[in-house]
């Protein structure tokens, strides 16, 4: 700066050496930097081809139901539609657009169970006004049942699709004749709730079913005498037959028990799986009939092997799970949710043919003559069919109708995308370093939180950021760097912002409460976490101990072995 020269030009060449400075140090030129996210080691993951084969069920399809759906059941006939029970109506959604197509609401009260019959025309719902049938088409009822004493959680077609069986809260199975409308057969299977009756898929006349009891029963239908019984020691929810038929699945409590009901005079499980950490309300195969999964409290649906009954994946749900179903062929995975919400997940399928135009499939063509190189068919959309639009307009500016491709000789400009600069970013681009603080800690994600720290301390303006706070702006900061300062990813960084937060902020202390909780807590969490190496390092130093003296006693015992 001269003498006689506006001061305003020295302030606009401090200003323009500031900027200046600052482009150089972040990227060495004269443009911006992003902010560079700190990258953590990720843990191996390890992908196994079952669980690459569950992650294909994308797109989840979350439907809004007025109450718990209860029930999901899919059709066995092509496309595979499903029905869904929930509060006093059936749904029943079209496979291919995930939409109710039908709504049944010829219902009193509760219904809680809905099966289709093996050729898909008819339907049998249980609930708390007893076993109704109805017509899939005109959505009729064609039969009711009202002899049982309670609600009616289950109820299906048995195999030879002339009969129904319902299991009561009485405790009682009951069997149903379709054609005439009567009951046939009533077992006093359970002494409490009967909340699940299946059938053994390779034998009509023998039947499972589950009770609060706890007592697994099985039933044969031919002299309606049971069979056998096993105790699952605790309220059984679901059964499920396996697809050999000679092992059934019950899930009570947080357990699911695998029992063998051709192995002589043994009431002992044959596996035990503890895989939820809460109530187990569901157990059903897939669609394949080759895994075994489980629903929960939790929020969990397990995948099982059936060979060792492992889990081999498993999916997380925002909410308890009541019901689920694969469809035949694991097309689709349904869950019910108690939110109440109803999940529909769909396996991606390969990719299919591009289909011929219908306008190009009715012209009449020679004899091997190809569609593509008809030139009456252009501008009929033959991108449609592989091949790439043709462009319009080149013939006006002589261009080659071809690909163009460039030559040795020609200059190729390279295309410069503009950056796009997220909120934090543009702060910190104009030198505004407490807003851009407030941004990053704003997104609510701790790497660029820690990132921002990071790019604060390297331009020596983390000073500048937190200090001149008030109380409420000066929060967030003391909250972010307390709830993760005890992580070790992110301690380095996290251990000299609350320094500098603690020589800065010293005049909040004793002034405001909010402030003074925070940084007790922060104290607790910095004392307890200390306390914690501190016995980590004692452990360590007494297995170290234990470590060098054992090869040393086992010198020693060896050489008095050789002396004798």
């Amino acid at each position: 700066w001269r003498k006689g020269q506006p001061l305003s030009f020295l302030l606009g060449g401090r200003w323009a050496w500031k900027r200046k400075e600052r482009f150089l140090i972040t990227d060495g030129m004269t443009e911006f930097k992003k902010l560079t996210l700190k990258q953590f080691p990720k843990p191996p993951l390890r992908r196994s081809p079952e669980s690459a084969y569950w992650r294909t069920f994308k797109f989840p399809v979350l439907i809004n139901e007025t109450a718990t759906p209860t029930c999901i059941d899919f059709s066995p006939i092509a496309p595979h539609d499903f029905a869904v029970t929930s509060a006093i109506k059936v749904e029943i959604f079209d496979a291919l657009s995930l939409r109710p197509k039908a709504t049944i609401t010829q219902f009193q009260d509760r219904v809680f169970s809905a099966r289709f019959r093996g050729d898909g025309k008819l339907l049998v719902t249980g609930g708390a006004r007893g076993v109704q049938i109805f017509d899939i088409r005109t959505r009729g009822a064609l039969r009711h049942f009202t002899t049982a004493r309670g609600p009616v959680h289950t109820a299906f077609f048995a195999a030879d699709r002339m009969s129904v069986v319902a299991g009561a809260d009485d405790g009682t199975v009951r069997f149903y004749d379709v054609p005439s409308g009567d009951e046939v057969a009533s077992l006093p299977a359970h002494k409490d709730y009967c909340r699940c009756v299946a059938q053994s898929p390779h034998s009509e006349s023998v039947f499972a079913s589950g009770g609060y009891d706890h007592i697994l029963a099985l039933w044969d239908r031919t002299s309606n005498t049971q069979i056998r019984s096993f105790n699952h020691g605790g309220p059984i929810e679901s059964i499920c037959f396996l697809s050999s038929g000679s092992l059934v699945a019950t899930a009570g409590g947080n357990t699911v028990k695998i029992w063998d009901i051709m192995a002589s005079e043994t009431e002992r499980p044959l596996h035990t799986a503890t895989a939820h950490q809460k109530a187990i309300t569901c157990v059903a195969m897939d669609g394949t009939h080759s895994r075994l999964m489980t629903g929960g409290i939790d929020g969990y649906v397990k995948v099982h092997n059936i060979s060792d009954f492992k889990v081999t994946h498993a999916m997380k749900y925002p909410g308890p799970i009541t019901s689920l179903q694969c469809s035949p062929g694991n097309g689709h995975l349904v869950v019910g949710l108690a939110t109440p919400l109803l999940s529909i997940r769909r396996r991606e399928s390969e990719p299919s043919s591009v289909p011929v135009l219908p306008s190009l499939a009715s012209r009449s063509l020679a004899p091997g003559a190809d569609i593509r190189s008809d030139p009456k068919l252009q501008g009929y959309g033959l991108h449609l069919l592989g091949q790439p639009q043709r462009r319009r307009g080149r013939r006006y500016f002589g261009a080659p109708s071809g690909p163009v491709t460039a030559s040795a000789e020609d200059f190729q400009v390279t295309e410069k995308r503009r950056k796009r600069l997220t909120q934090y970013e543009k702060l910190l681009k104009s030198f505004e370093y407490g807003k851009a603080l407030d941004a990053a800690i704003a997104t609510k994600n701790v790497v660029i939180a820690v990132s921002m720290f990071t790019e604060l301390i390297h331009q020596n303006a983390l000073m500048k950021a937190i200090k001149n706070r008030t109380e409420e702006s000066l929060e967030p900061i003391v909250h972010s760097v307390l709830r993760h300062i005890c992580n070790p990813k992110y301690s380095s960084v996290l251990i000299d912002v609350a320094n500098v937060i603690l020589n800065h902020s010293r005049h909040f202390l004793g002034q405001s409460a909010v402030i003074d909780q925070l940084f007790l807590k922060l104290q607790q969490r910095v004392s307890s976490e200390a306390r914690l190496q501190e016995s980590l390092m004692q452990t360590m130093g007494m297995l170290e101990a234990a470590l060098f003296a054992a090869p040393i006693s086992d010198e020693i015992s060896s050489f008095g072995a050789i002396q004798s």
